[in-house]
């Protein structure tokens, strides 16, 4: 069954926030204080007299009687600092679609849109040609059971949209494509090529996957203040319904947006750049995780150009 209706409150996912160190300053203390030495042909690190600490998924210490608290400290949290990677995410320099649904766990006609939003993961064009994204409403709560994935902002962003087609209702599945309603889903039609013309180049990057730095190079320079968007999205995500239309199922999604962040840009020269946090407030398991982007002229809902890619292990 669609829904069409109104909104209401917010709630946040995911791990908390990790602290981010320099790195070096952990190696040097610790090298110049002869525990430690570099092995890089065997990529770990070896101890002299505190043995071997493993640089894969986890790190394990052998103290002997004689290491101090503090070494032992030092060792941990070069470690646990170490495991993240720097990520960069670039987009090409024509114009990626951002692709929008908006969907809930309550809504009966969500499953079929949400699995064909999920066959993407394996698209060759992902991130490069469009950068899909998946917005859990809120709206349908009160009809039984609650989507875990569910914002008011969410709902809110929605409601924007159906402002601008003037619009007295929302509803889902709703999917929007650069800020256009879009019905083609419901006749499986597939998404259009990318718009050729140059739209500029779009950069993310982070030193932990939490802090994130987005830069924009337009091709063409006016003098509009531009917004950036960031979001985590969680994936092969799953959950058991027990109430409202979708009662006694099992739910499956894709491309969840865990938290949104959004930030007003400042100039350097002939670029644009903001930085964003995606710290979400609490945990849920997610097997993949990956980062959206995008930028748009200050209030306009059309993205200007979008970016996106998969976080490495390290970073989740």
């Amino acid at each position: 069954m669609t829904m069409r209706t109104k909104i209401r409150t917010p709630k946040r996912f995911l791990r908390p926030a990790v602290p981010w160190g320099p790195r070096v300053l952990f190696r040097d203390a610790i090298r110049e204080s002869g525990f430690l030495y570099s092995n890089p042909s065997a990529n770990h690190w070896t101890g002299r007299a505190i043995g071997r600490v493993a640089f894969a998924g986890h790190w394990s210490v052998l103290q002997p009687a004689g290491c101090s608290a503090l070494c032992a400290l030092w060792l941990c949290s070069a470690a646990y600092l170490m495991n993240a990677e720097p990520i960069q995410f670039q987009s090409p320099t024509h114009h990626a679609l951002l692709l929008e649904l908006y969907t809930s766990e309550g809504c009966s006609s969500c499953p079929p849109a949400e699995a064909w939003l999920a066959r993407l993961k394996s698209d060759p064009r992902l991130w490069r040609d469009f950068v899909p994204v998946a917005f859990h409403v809120d709206y349908w709560d009160d009809l039984g059971w609650r989507d875990p994935f569910g914002a008011a902002d969410h709902s809110e962003r929605q409601r924007a949209y159906a402002a601008e087609w003037k619009s007295r209702s929302v509803y889902t599945p709703g999917f929007v494509l650069d800020g256009k309603e879009w019905r083609g889903w419901f006749n499986r039609d597939q998404l259009a090529p990318a718009s050729n013309p140059p739209a500029g180049k779009l950069t993310a990057s982070s030193d932990d996957g939490k802090k994130w730095l987005l830069r924009f190079e337009p091709a063409v320079q006016d003098a509009s203040t531009l917004d950036f968007h960031a979001a985590l999205l969680g994936f092969d995500l799953s959950n058991d319904v027990k109430a409202g239309e979708n009662r006694g199922r099992q739910l499956h999604h894709d491309f969840v947006v865990l938290t949104l962040a959004e930030a007003s840009s400042k100039r350097s020269g002939d670029s644009f750049q903001a930085e964003l946090s995606l710290i979400p407030a609490s945990r849920i398991l997610s097997k993949r995780l990956a980062v959206a982007g995008w930028v748009k002229r200050h209030g306009d809902l059309q993205p200007l150009q979008a970016v996106g890619g998969w976080l490495p292990p390290a970073n989740q």
